[in-house]
């Protein structure tokens, strides 16, 4: 997580044991503005997957929660298919949607060629 800076415009301050179940405590950069999320570890594969899923309180999931994944798939030494997604779900789900459906799109996709890049540049 040292490094995410160094390539991810987007997540800052990430903390966690990485420890199934554990808390995966991160900041979030949207258009100016930082969000401080508190979400639990799902999966921490070394070379394979990372997952969480917020928020980290029982009681506010069933209004508007996310599961947030990065899946590495090796297809030849020098070759990593990075599969990286988020689910929905919740209530609040159909209100939020419009607003922030693009704009995750964009940042994620932003996202994606930052980590690109970062890797090609480290080979």
């Amino acid at each position: 997580f040292a490094t995410y800076p160094q390539w991810n415009h987007l997540l800052s301050n990430v903390e966690s044991s990485l420890k199934p179940g554990g808390a995966f405590n991160f900041s979030i950069a949207l258009d100016g503005k930082v969000l401080h999320r508190q979400s639990t570890l799902i999966a921490a594969i070394p070379n394979a997957e990372l997952r969480w899923s917020g928020p980290r309180d029982p009681a506010l999931r069933p209004l508007f929660s996310g599961n947030h994944y990065l899946k590495l798939f090796e297809l030849d030494r020098t070759t990593t298919y990075v599969d990286h997604g988020e689910t929905f779900s919740g209530l609040l789900l159909p209100a939020l949607w419009p607003m922030l459906g693009s704009k995750l799109l964009r940042h994620y996709v932003k996202m994606n060629a930052e980590l690109k890049g970062y890797v090609e540049e480290k080979a």
